[in-house]
């Protein structure tokens, strides 16, 4: 939500606080209603907005960024008898059973 106490009002628009708190309260939830928050309509209704709202001073800070770390060797090792396709076979020799006619 926004502050509500950044909210102006401009001169030419004689809206009273009251209307102007209504009509941010109002773009608010059709912007975060919207099926398409992407699209020209919601964009433009973000401009109106912000011409109707100051923004906070500074906002979230972000989170500090992750060092990136090589992946473990252990992790990522092919296993013993694997055949190119990550399939694990037994150590004991397949036998053929004979099959009859």
């Amino acid at each position: 939500m926004r502050n509500v106490a950044a909210i102006t009002t401009y001169r030419y628009m004689n809206l009273t606080d009251e209307e102007t708190l209504a009509l941010v309260n109002l773009l608010e939830h059709t912007i975060r209603e919207d099926a398409y928050p992407l699209g020209p309509r919601v964009r433009m209704l973000k401009g109106i907005l912000d011409k109707l709202v100051e923004p906070r001073p500074g906002g979230e800070p972000l989170p500090p960024r992750r060092a990136y770390e090589q992946p473990s060797k252990g992790r990522y090792r092919r296993r013993p008898g694997a055949r190119g396709r990550g399939i694990v076979h037994s150590s004991a020799p397949a036998t053929k059973v004979p099959r009859e006619c």
